[in-house]
């Protein structure tokens, strides 16, 4: 799935750069994609199409993800989303306002700035 963006993509102002998370408000093209099959037997080769449609595309792509549109976990994964620099922000950001990680879901920002674990998406706090 490709969709035509561009500047005014998210936001009904233009926004320095530097003063929001969201990264690609320049970009011309927005691209997704998405696979399913229903074979379990299928699971490594159609895995590793995936991955190598998406090394095949990521020379033409610009810092950054959208972050709604990615699945992954742990590893660089938010780093890729944001990039080095708004990455390095977040994290003082992060440190600064939620030091304890409560708002650990989806693609994690740890405080100390270590990349996120699988089991922070799953980690909740118990009921008493």
């Amino acid at each position: 799935m490709a969709s035509r963006s561009g500047p005014g993509v998210a936001r009904s102002r233009p926004c320095p750069r530097k003063h929001t998370a969201f990264t690609g408000r320049d970009a011309a093209f927005w691209a997704a994609a998405e696979i399913a099959w229903n074979d379990g037997a299928l699971d490594d080769d159609c895995r590793s199409w995936a991955r190598a449609a998406a090394d095949t595309a990521a020379p033409h792509a610009s810092v950054g993800r959208y972050v709604n549109d990615v699945t992954e976990v742990g590893g660089d994964v938010a780093r890729t989303i944001y990039g080095d620099a708004k990455y390095e922000r977040l994290v003082a950001l992060k440190r600064e306002w939620d030091p304890d990680n409560v708002f650990r879901l989806n693609q994690n920002i740890r405080p100390c700035g270590q990349e996120a674990v699988a089991h922070d998406v799953a980690r909740r706090p118990r009921s008493s």
